[in-house]
């Protein structure tokens, strides 16, 4: 995990990370939601799958009057299922991203040593090196689902060019998040001292 800035510009790209590591993560969500109906229907998720053979019969619980208790207690699981929902709601964008941040910058550390076809660096041109990979290794997740979406057989119950405006908005702003985090991230700070 690379270490963070608290400057007001790292912050700002930082923020802007976890943005672009978030509508990355919806965008795959919906190359999943629109890709798998047809792989369902066309029956090649059927080995995956096991059948569901029940024996035991059918119970039919006939309805009875709700007491003052069991509506307490509903309504107490409701409040806490509303307090947990808020709390993910909350906390998921920090872990997406620092999930995300995890997986990019351990496959640019990897990818690192081919690209380099297994030089010496320096440390400076190791780091660069490595930002830049994580960089297109970023871009990378964020166009890929969309050609995905692309190429993917037309849904009955969704027109195909909604399929690809709502995938093509989101790889727009995980292009731009990810693009705008890393102008921000290599920003360098001119003020101060300098060695002569």
């Amino acid at each position: 995990m690379k270490e963070y800035r608290t400057t007001p510009i790292a912050i700002i790209g930082q923020g802007l990370a976890i943005f672009g590591y978030v509508s990355c993560t919806l965008q795959w969500l919906w190359a999943g939601v629109v890709g798998l109906p047809p792989l369902l229907e066309s029956g090649s998720l059927d080995a995956f799958t096991k059948p569901v053979h029940s024996d035991s019969p059918i119970l039919i619980s006939s309805s009875f009057g709700t007491s003052p208790l069991v509506v307490a207690i509903i309504g107490f699981i409701t409040i806490c299922m509303l307090a947990l929902t808020i709390y993910i709601l909350v906390r998921l964008p920090k872990a997406v991203a620092k999930a995300g941040e995890t997986i990019i910058q351990t496959a640019a550390e990897n990818v690192l040593p081919v690209v380099t076809h297994h030089h010496k660096l320096p440390a400076k041109k190791k780091r660069m090196l490595t930002k830049r990979l994580a960089f297109y290794l970023q871009l990378t997740a964020a166009i890929l689902p969309l050609a995905i979406t692309l190429l993917l057989p037309p849904i009955a119950s969704l027109p195909h060019d909604i399929v690809v405006f709502i995938a093509g908005w989101l790889a727009i702003f995980s292009t731009v998040f990810f693009s705008s985090s890393y102008l921000f991230s290599s920003h360098k700070k001119t003020t101060g001292r300098r060695k002569v």
